[in-house]
């Protein structure tokens, strides 16, 4: 069985490594405060003039599950090209 190296380096800590991880948890969440902070002012607009509730919320999720949709797309394209990349080494 032939081992492709030594592992230690893939599992020490650093700082950068450590705020790095932090964006990648926060950055979402942030994201999606932001997006509804902008929209609250629409959709405090679109109730009193009729929209009914489960419209508001399908416009909300859709917008979510688009993100997630996109995440979801860009990284197991990130992971196909790592994988590519890893094979050249």
């Amino acid at each position: 069985m032939q081992v492709a190296g030594d592992l230690r380096p893939l599992f020490t800590f650093s700082p950068e490594l450590a705020f790095t991880r932090q964006v990648q948890a926060t950055g979402p969440s942030i994201r999606s405060i932001y997006t509804m902070n902008c929209r609250g002012r629409e959709i405090g607009i679109r109730l009193p003039i009729g929209a009914q509730v489960h419209e508001v919320r399908r416009l909300v999720m859709f917008e979510g599950s688009a993100m997630v949709a996109i995440g979801l797309v860009l990284g197991l394209d990130g992971a196909l090209v790592a994988r590519l990349l890893q094979s050249f080494l």
